[in-house]
């Protein structure tokens, strides 16, 4: 790299060596950016550990970008399968029973109507950072896996 004029105090304090290896073009520098709420996901740490295939990673960081700063989200199995890439639902369905079964996610009481034209109401789901972790609210109840579509028991 041929230091500027601009950069020369910045590269000062390296060697020469290390000034080799940095790029030629540098992204500008803004002391105002902020990454857009969206930009990033919170993970539980307990899942790097956890998790060993990678649909069920594919799954969790789709719910986990589009869970709420609580933790919830109301993403359709169809919307995940999207976000994650992958094209069939039920490889969806059972990435979420494993997640569930790892409690890494808990599966929450739907609220309000549902869609015109839908069958039953939205999933909602919650991130568990913690294994036990409290419920969100007092007014949420936790749902047992299989119990809306009685299957997978």
């Amino acid at each position: 790299m041929q230091p500027d004029k601009n950069l020369e105090e910045v590269l000062a304090r390296y060697n020469q060596q290390t000034i080799e290896r940095i790029a030629e073009k540098q992204p500008p520098w803004d002391k105002d950016y902020r990454p857009d709420d969206r930009s990033f996901c919170k993970l539980p740490i307990r899942a790097t550990w956890m998790v060993k295939r990678q649909n069920d990673w594919r799954v969790l960081t789709s719910i986990c970008a589009t869970s709420s700063w609580l933790g919830i989200c109301y993403a359709s199995q169809q919307y995940i399968a999207e976000l994650a890439g992958i094209t069939h639902q039920p490889v969806v369905s059972n990435s979420l029973k494993n997640l569930h079964e790892m409690k890494l996610i808990r599966l929450l009481l739907p609220k309000g109507k549902a869609y015109p034209g839908r069958f039953q109401r939205s999933n909602r789901m919650q991130v568990l950072f913690e294994e036990n972790a409290p419920l969100p609210t007092n007014k949420e109840m936790m749902l047992e896996w299989g119990s809306r579509t009685r299957r997978w028991k």
